[in-house]
């Protein structure tokens, strides 16, 4: 059987590349290493570039309200933002996108989209654990453990992406050259529910990010939905980033 395709990795970037493959007519198998059907998001937020919304405009066939748009930078534009801010949460995204992918449902989807003519079939698999891959007979074979009980299994086909992460244990096989360098700083982020903040905060915060800048360090607010989707007032959440210079640990 011609126009198969695998994806190593069940994140949003291996699920954005599921889905436009199932979308050009192939059939298509996600192997995802987690052994949760349910990804968690911890509502952790993103910001989203124009080339996340160009892929959902094209690729999106839920349909539901997903994002906010506000003005970055306490209303000024930043060259890498652009002149509107598009946030939402990691999990709402996530859910979305399975959707899209092999119509699994949630409270934030409960209903999934048809297929339109023209699709390939699509599989998401959990629990599955790529050990090794490599080239037979015109083809990739992918072998991977199966979690659960520990079954080494494999899957061939013609077009296999690898998208499992900064972690990537298939990175360090295809490139061992490749080296993950530390770039300088540390990051840490939380969000905090607007039901916890007082109004005249949620007021300032809401619907926009903000930056603030401070010696050697800054931090960004924004709002998002919640992973189940709710942007009623009172129950959205602010995320926050901070991003702070720290030298290695022998530099010190």
């Amino acid at each position: 059987m011609g126009n198969e395709a695998i994806v190593i990795g069940g994140s949003i970037a291996g699920l954005m590349c599921g889905i436009m493959l199932k979308h050009h007519g192939y059939t298509v198998k996600i192997l995802e290493q987690d052994v949760s059907n349910s990804r968690e998001g911890h509502n952790a937020g993103i910001g989203l570039s124009g080339e996340v919304g160009a892929f959902l405009k094209v690729h999106d066939r839920v349909g539901r309200e997903m994002m906010i748009e506000g003005p970055p930078g306490n209303n000024k534009a930043l060259p890498q933002w652009g002149t509107n801010f598009l946030s939402t949460s990691w999990g709402l995204l996530c859910r979305v996108l399975r959707a899209n992918f092999d119509g699994l449902t949630s409270k934030a989807v409960p209903n999934a989209p048809h297929s339109h003519e023209g699709d390939g079939a699509a599989v998401f698999k959990n629990g599955a654990r790529v050990t090794d891959m490599r080239e037979v007979l015109e083809k990739v074979q992918v072998q991977y453990e199966n979690v659960a009980d520990g079954m080494i299994k494999s899957l061939s086909a013609e077009v296999v992406v690898v998208a499992d992460g900064s972690t990537s244990s298939m990175r360090r096989t295809l490139l061992p050259e490749a080296d993950r360098r530390y770039l300088g700083y540390m990051c840490w982020r939380g969000v905090v529910p607007e039901e916890l903040v007082e109004k005249k905060w949620n007021k300032f915060y809401s619907q926009r990010a903000t930056i603030e800048f401070m010696d050697q360090s800054y931090i960004i607010i924004y709002t998002i939905p919640t992973d189940d989707g709710d942007f009623c007032t009172g129950k959205s959440l602010h995320n926050w980033l901070w991003y702070s210079r720290l030298a290695r640990a022998h530099e010190r």
